[in-house]
């Protein structure tokens, strides 16, 4: 358990350094075969955070619709290998898949650390919902800056190439998204 605690540190720390064009970046992350697998520990560790984002809204609208929340960060976890598996093969850059992979991982990790935070200053009442809107804008500019400085980072790609890279799999998980919010919606309740 200590080890599991210590290597999620140490890589949300190299995704900071990463973030920041922090040279020294890669030394917070062992890019083996082994580290690939074990950055998927990401999905486990998220789920605390999605169940404080599903508490925050069942407390502050009386219902949640768990399912809805539980299909889409699955799909959201299982779509993104599979594009950037694609991505990175038509991008002649196969061999960068594990370490785009890795960074990935433990990036949505500190996401959705944002989202849980964003869903407490609701619940709490700490911010207004003006100031939620903002954040909320903020979330995902910064989302999107993040997922590009993945690509870029972990792939070497030039701005422009790493642009391209990030938008194959950002789109796709939002075809899913919008899927699954369709389906979801679509179905006869009970």
């Amino acid at each position: 358990m200590l080890k599991l605690i210590a290597e999620t540190v140490l890589s949300i720390r190299g995704v900071e350094r990463m973030l920041t064009f922090r040279s020294d970046w890669t030394d917070y992350f062992g890019f083996t075969e082994g580290a690939v697998w074990r950055s998927f520990r990401a999905v486990w560790i998220g789920l605390i955070f999605l169940s404080v984002m599903i508490a925050a809204d069942w407390q502050a609208d009386g219902a949640v619709d768990v399912l809805l929340y539980l299909t889409v960060y699955s799909a959201n976890w299982l779509v993104f290998p599979i594009v950037a598996a694609f991505a990175a093969r038509l991008l002649g850059l196969s061999q960068g898949f594990g370490r785009w992979l890795i960074l990935h991982n433990w990036t949505v990790l500190g996401l959705y650390s944002l989202l849980a935070l964003m869903a407490l200053l609701r619940l709490s009442g700490l911010a207004a919902p003006d100031v939620l809107f903002l954040l909320t804008i903020a979330y995902h500019v910064f989302r999107m800056y993040a997922h590009w400085r993945v690509a870029h980072a972990a792939l070497g790609l030039n701005p422009f190439q790493a642009g391209i890279a990030t938008l194959m799999p950002f789109l796709a998980g939002n075809a899913v998204h919008e899927a699954v919010l369709t389906l979801m919606s679509s179905t006869p309740a009970g």
